[in-house]
């Protein structure tokens, strides 16, 4: 936690990974999520988006993507292994986004 002008803030990663549940009220959502964990089952972006009860995806790395970030995903050599991984998944993943975006 840090202090600012006397209120203490926290990362809103220490809670969920995307906060999904900050879109309540919109009509649909798609997440890009850097993983999909949370610190409980609830706080997990694609359970967020769940309860929100509106059309929406969560797109979060895939077991290959994970794989090719490698365990410290600021190791600038794995950059251009994750970029490339990442294109692949989001040929992959086209569809499920606009099936929510633009149906």
């Amino acid at each position: 936690p840090v202090t600012i002008d006397g209120r203490r803030y926290v990362d809103g990663g220490a809670r969920s990974a995307a906060n999904a549940d900050l879109a309540d009220g919109a009509d649909r959502v798609v997440v890009i999520a850097p993983i999909d964990v949370g610190v409980r089952r609830a706080d997990r972006p694609a359970a967020q988006v769940t309860k929100l009860g509106v059309p929406g995806v969560v797109i979060a790395p895939s077991p290959a993507a994970r794989t090719a970030m490698g365990r410290n995903p600021l190791d600038p050599a794995f950059r251009a292994p994750a970029a490339e991984a990442g294109r692949r998944q989001a040929a992959a993943e086209v569809e499920k986004v606009r099936a929510v975006w633009a149906p």
